[in-house]
């Protein structure tokens, strides 16, 4: 398995398992479902950002 492979698979896995943690904390009334909603969403925003700013950086490092 490739280190590419390892990373992705990482980073999917921590995903996964903090959306599980915020849907079972929602589902069990510790928090609201629009406080849950809330997290997901910014959840999701900060992969992506991330995901964009790392995709940047191998462009730029690219050009050097």
């Amino acid at each position: 398995m490739s280190r590419f492979a390892k990373v992705a698979l990482a980073i999917a896995a921590s995903f996964v398992s903090l959306v599980g943690l915020t849907i079972y904390l929602a589902s069990t009334a510790v928090l609201t479902p629009q406080q849950g909603l809330l997290i997901l969403v910014a959840l999701a925003a900060l992969y992506i950002g991330f995901g964009i700013l790392l995709l940047a950086r191998r462009l730029v490092d690219k050009l050097d």
